[in-house]
């Protein structure tokens, strides 16, 4: 399960989308999302959210003051807003489903392109 801040709107069509974004596009990941009323929630509760769905602002934030934290911009252009996932428990099987996406999408050469925009901040 997911969390997502309470101020970010979300719909259904915003989790298909993204559901659709995480799995094959015959089977989107299965994806539950769950407004939290604060980032402690999520920090305290590694157990029940297996990732935190933010913006690419506070994303960032929460990834500087929070180290633990690993931000993945897993949507590139292809949201209408700039959406990030932190990731931070010790849930093995979403770590191995994470580590499976950027398999592929490093086989795609999808990471590059990421390398270049936020790092490079290289325009396409």
């Amino acid at each position: 399960m997911a969390a997502i801040d309470r101020d970010l709107i979300t719909t259904p069509a915003l989790i298909d989308q993204i559901a659709d974004q995480l799995g094959p596009s015959i089977r989107p990941a299965a994806l539950k999302i769950e407004a939290i009323s604060s980032f402690d929630v999520f920090r305290n509760h590694p157990d029940r959210y297996d990732a935190l769905l933010s913006t690419a602002e506070g994303g960032a934030s929460l990834a500087v003051l929070h180290p633990s934290l690993t931000m993945l911009p897993l949507f590139g252009a292809d949201m209408g807003s700039r959406l990030v996932v932190l990731v931070g428990g010790s849930d093995r099987g979403f770590l191995d489903f994470v580590d499976d996406w950027l398999a592929r999408q490093e086989s795609r050469g999808r990471l590059t392109e990421l390398f270049r925009h936020w790092v490079l901040v290289d325009q396409p």
